[in-house]
């Protein structure tokens, strides 16, 4: 659960720093776009991109993020990540919609299939 006392920074456009496994153990960091939806930290991934398939080896994960209006003040979330698909782009499009104005996300490729990556939280930490 995210401590209410970092709860606005999700009010704000955030994004955020994905670290995930690679196969051969060497850790990968990514830029996403991080949403708190009902109380859970939700990522939009595309199952062609290498984090996903990280994720679907070893779904444990750390997910960095900066309040855009403090950068001293930040949050750190580990855990696990599980997956549903994106029916109809609807998550990616609310991040389209909240991040850009645009009512639709049109930077996928022609038959991209996108998951909503749904954080199931371990721990929390931040300042």
């Amino acid at each position: 659960m995210i401590p209410d006392k970092f709860l606005d920074i999700f009010d704000k456009k955030v994004v955020g720093h994905l670290a995930t496994t690679r196969p051969d153990g060497a850790l990968q960091n990514n830029p996403v776009i991080v949403m708190l939806v009902d109380g859970k930290l939700k990522i939009s991934l595309t199952k062609t991109r290498k984090k996903y398939r990280n994720l679907i080896a070893d779904p444990r994960c750390a997910i960095s993020i900066t309040d855009p209006d403090d950068s001293s003040r930040y949050l750190e979330v580990r855990g696990t990540i599980s997956f549903e698909d994106d029916i109809d782009n609807a998550f990616v499009n609310s991040i389209a919609n909240r991040h850009w104005g645009r009512d639709k996300y049109d930077g996928d490729p022609a038959g991209e299939v996108r998951v909503v990556s749904t954080v199931s939280i371990d721990h929390v930490s931040g300042r």
